[in-house]
């Protein structure tokens, strides 16, 4: 894979502080009750991890069901995770069933961004993708941080919804208005 441009390195840069200013706004100081970092880039002691790479508390795919109790969990940090999956409506699937009714998913994706590791790099959500795939979820808040000079195109989308076990949603059945740019 080719190395990545200046271009590239200030987007990082910006969608970096982004994903941290986020964090901080809904984790500092570090709430009350378990909290779950899926593919761990932070490494936070007091946080459980889980991975498909050896070295975390607990090894496996969120895409297929994970040696974990339900309901353990009242946060879930899923930061730069989803588009490497390659079942991302499996693995939201599956951090419900870890989180408890009510608790909070913290999530992130880039958008305008390279194609980049670990493999697979395989998707992109648009405001409109990630209101389907956490159609089931309540309190959905977006963090978008535009790309500089370019209207509509969002560099990268931090994300924030509570569980809701019983919320049955049809993607049919959804609306999507316009976003203000």
């Amino acid at each position: 894979m080719p190395l990545p441009s200046a271009l590239d390195e200030h987007y990082y840069t910006l969608s970096r502080a982004h994903i941290m200013e986020h964090l901080r706004k809904h984790l500092e100081p570090v709430p009350d009750g378990r909290i779950l970092e899926i593919g761990p880039e932070l490494r936070w002691p007091e946080f459980d991890t889980l991975d498909i790479r050896p070295g975390s508390m607990f090894q496996g795919d969120i895409t297929r069901r994970v040696d974990i109790p339900d309901s353990s969990y009242d946060i879930v940090l899923a930061m730069e995770v989803l588009e490497h999956t390659t079942h991302p409506f499996d693995a939201l699937d599956e951090i419900r069933r870890l989180m408890k009714p009510g608790g909070l998913l913290l999530a992130s994706a880039p958008m305008n961004f390279r194609e980049h590791g670990p493999l697979p790099d395989a998707w992109r959500f648009t405001r409109h993708g990630w209101r389907i795939l956490l159609k089931d979820w309540d309190e959905l808040d977006m963090d978008v941080l535009m790309t500089p000079g370019r209207a509509l195109m969002p560099l990268h989308i931090n994300v924030s919804a509570r569980c809701n076990k019983m919320k049955e949603i049809y993607p049919s059945s959804m609306t999507f208005p316009m976003e203000q740019a």
